[in-house]
């Protein structure tokens, strides 16, 4: 009965939105933007939206996070890296350096530098998920389920947070530590990018200007031409930057993009499935999901009805095109944008 009074509770403050939307265009704004907050809250369950956001805002985050937990996880290059090696001898620069190398490095170590990336966040969200408060958090919310689902929670949750975290080395418990691993991190980043690695060009940058937000089009049409399911679901972010120069139409602001490009990469080969880093990066970032069979049913627990329709309608449009070919225009600005940015 309480989803039944739930449902009727979003679709009340759907309709109510959609009416006030159509008489006040800075309210009309404000809800979009609203909007798209509450969608990436819901999908997180009020933690961070994505492990590869911009390291300036999940500073304060992260420095709790390392304080209060145990010291479970860490993950950087090592001495043998061949990235780290021709860093050096291409340079002469301290690979430990926050400047991005002087000279590109060649294409495998720009490969190397993004695989050790995706591995170092990975290890810093089990460290997060399973951080004391973060727990606390989820026990509160499985308090409401029945016994025996929530029990299975909370071993699917340590299940996913055994697989993603296995071999993860240790990390220093102290902020300078953490600032000099983001700091690299954001070094090795900026020399992949410029070697030309397509998932670079894809990842989350610190206050995109217009020319980046112009190449990172670009460079999401690439990935779609790759074919790559793990390139396709990295289009996420950037399908979120590049609106921030014209105005979306209602619907496409309130749909996560994130989310929405990972369930098109889950359809076109992604492993989504139970077990597969797809899945368990989203458990351990959301409350209530890890025991869905896949990314789907997870989506169901997670969105109002009405949410989820728009997810799975702009799903099917993107895959459609994709599988037709008819990507031409697929990240152009539209070329007559409604005012207020109206459906």
């Amino acid at each position: 009965m309480s989803r039944v009074f739930r449902r009727l509770g979003w679709s009340a403050l759907a309709l109510v939105v959609a009416v006030l939307l159509t008489s006040h265009q800075p309210l009309r704004q404000l809800a979009q933007s609203t909007w798209t907050r509450a969608s990436q809250w819901l999908a997180s369950g009020g933690a961070l939206a994505s492990p590869e956001a911009d390291d300036d805002s999940r500073a304060a985050t992260e420095e709790t996070t390392l304080a209060e937990s145990p010291n479970i996880a860490s993950y950087g290059i090592t001495p043998g890296d061949p990235a780290r090696a021709e860093i050096s001898a291409t340079t002469g620069q301290d690979p430990s350096s926050s400047e991005p190398p002087s000279i590109r490095l060649s294409p495998e170590a720009a490969h190397s530098l993004m695989e050790e990336r995706r591995r170092e966040l990975d290890c810093e969200l089990v460290l997060s998920a399973m951080a004391p408060k973060a727990l606390a958090k989820r026990e509160r919310k499985w308090r409401w389920l029945p016994a025996h689902v929530a029990q299975a929670e909370r071993q699917a949750l340590k299940d996913a947070a055994g697989r993603l975290g296995r071999g993860c080395p240790r990390w220093k418990d102290d902020t300078d530590d953490l600032k000099r691993r983001q700091a690299q991190r954001q070094a090795n980043l900026s020399a992949a990018a410029a070697a030309g690695d397509l998932a670079a060009r894809l990842a989350p940058v610190r206050s995109p200007t217009p020319q980046m937000i112009e190449q990172m089009r670009i460079s999401m049409y690439d990935a779609l031409l790759s074919g790559d399911p793990a390139l396709i679901a990295a289009l996420g972010w950037a399908d979120q930057m590049r609106g921030i120069g014209f105005n979306r139409s209602v619907r496409e602001e309130i749909v996560d993009r994130e989310l929405l490009w990972t369930l098109v990469a889950c359809d076109l080969g992604l492993d989504c499935l139970p077990g597969s880093p797809t899945l368990d990066r989203n458990c351990l970032r959301s409350e209530g999901i890890c025991g869905s069979p896949n990314l789907h049913a997870a989506v169901q627990l997670l969105y109002p009805e009405f949410v989820v329709n728009l997810l799975y309608q702009q799903r099917d449009e993107l895959l459609q095109r994709i599988r037709s070919g008819q990507i031409a225009g697929l990240f152009d600005p539209p070329p007559n944008p409604p005012p207020g940015g109206g459906p």
